[in-house]
């Protein structure tokens, strides 16, 4: 069984590599369009296989008709489909191209000008040997950078990765060998050996924020350039490790947002909850510091109000904003009686008044928040009549909202016998 299942597996792997196998759906026949030799039958639309044409400026379509009358849409450019075209000068990819396949432009030497469109993959060797590039900036949209990408680009002078991808791979711009200046964009998190391998002109790097794991041998050995980086961050912690020359952006000033609530009820805690703080540069893009900074949750209160005191320092700069706070009083929006007063009987014709004595009251507040409240001392209580015997309801006030209870008037046996007698007494003269 065992040998079977190898015997299987070795048969797959065959099949595969001599059929062509790709991440993509299976194409169908090659067919020519103009000035391309396509291949259809990809969900995506139509790969171009080949440029057969003699263009210097090339305006790669986006969308191409087949010989059955079929129109689709053009979204990737395959293997070595332009590979070692020495007329082309300038390249403009449509935004539905979404992948570049393995060396499609490579040794195109005369290639100065190319605009990526909406790429998302660039495959190995893409544009390696391409000497006429000066200066490239990839596109947001890109997602993966293949190995050896712009390998041996000898006139490359400048490279912004854009905001895209999150690695730099092993090779992507070794050997340029006039390569001076490179833009690690936001989003790149990983930079992977050898990336910068024989570029050894490299005198200014600029790094996010996130760069977070980079290789030691990322550049090359000879590396003597300048790396430019935000306070605190590990491209900072990464030339000092390296015995690297680094400068560190320079603070500007501070943006503070939030927080997420900054109207309170007297007495109500202060919440930093969603404060944002963003910190701007002279020379590099904002970048969010939230949790590097030191924030004073107890409230100020001077003549212009309260404020939250948010103070951020990088180097010897300190710089400290003031987030404006409203305190408002938390009115009583209702009563209710929890628990009614011990005394509920009181005698016919009674001066002495009514006890609250006992009584508790649930206390409602715009803040929604509730309390139980005894403190007979703020309550009062209204119309009681100890000369209408029967029962009576009473209301009870408390921060100007009222409640109501019933109590009863009675006469008392002794005060019936003490009427008879009266009565009697009346009677009897």
């Amino acid at each position: 069984m065992k040998k079977t299942k190898k015997v299987f597996a070795a048969a797959t792997v065959f099949l595969l590599l001599v059929s062509g196998f790709s991440l993509f759906a299976r194409a169908e026949a090659a067919e020519t369009v103009g000035d391309y030799i396509v291949s259809s039958g990809y969900d995506q639309g139509i790969m171009i296989s080949k440029y057969i044409g003699s263009e210097t400026d090339v305006i790669v379509p986006s969308e191409l008709t087949l010989s059955s009358g079929v129109t689709l849409s053009v979204f990737g450019i395959g293997e070595s489909a332009f590979a070692s075209n020495h007329t082309i000068k300038s390249v403009t990819l449509p935004d539905s191209v979404t992948y570049i396949g393995q060396e499609a432009f490579s040794d195109c030497i005369n290639i100065d000008n190319f605009v990526f469109g909406g790429v998302e993959e660039i495959g190995i060797s893409a544009f390696s040997s391409c000497e006429g590039l000066k200066e490239i900036r990839l596109p947001d949209s890109l997602k993966v950078l293949g190995a050896g990408a712009f390998q041996y680009c000898s006139l490359l002078e400048s490279a912004d990765t854009g905001d895209g991808i999150e690695t730099i791979t092993g090779g992507s711009f070794s050997r340029c060998e006039k390569l001076f200046s490179v833009t690690i964009g936001k989003s790149v998190t990983t930079i992977a050996e050898n990336a910068f391998l024989g570029s050894r002109r490299l005198e200014d790097v600029r790094f996010n924020d996130k760069a977070s794991n980079i290789s030691q041998n990322a550049f090359d050995s000879e590396f003597t350039g300048v790396i430019y980086c935000y306070f605190g961050s590990a491209a900072e912690l990464y030339a000092r490790e390296g015995s690297y020359e680094y400068e560190n952006y320079v603070l500007s000033g501070t943006v503070a947002e939030g927080p997420d609530k900054t109207v309170y009820y007297e007495g109500e805690s202060v919440s930093t909850a969603g404060l944002k703080v963003t910190a701007s540069y002279e020379n590099a893009p904002a970048r969010e510091v939230t949790e590097n900074c030191t924030v004073n949750t107890a409230y100020y209160d001077d003549e212009d109000g309260h404020f939250i005191e948010v103070i951020y320092t990088e180097l010897s700069k300190s710089i400290t904003k003031y987030i404006p706070l409203t305190f408002k009083r938390d009115s009583i929006t209702g009563i209710s009686i929890i628990k009614p007063p011990d005394t509920l009987t009181y005698r016919y014709k009674d001066n002495q008044g009514v006890s609250l004595k006992g009584i508790k009251l649930e206390v409602s507040h715009e803040s929604g928040k509730k309390e139980t409240v005894s403190d007979t001392e703020l309550m009062t209580v209204s119309g009681f009549n100890s000369t209408k015997r029967g029962s009576q309801s009473l209301s009870v006030a408390y921060g100007g909202k009222t409640a109501s209870f019933d109590v009863e008037v009675k006469v008392l046996w002794w005060q019936w016998i003490l009427l008879i007698f009266l009565f009697g007494w009346i009677w009897y003269k």
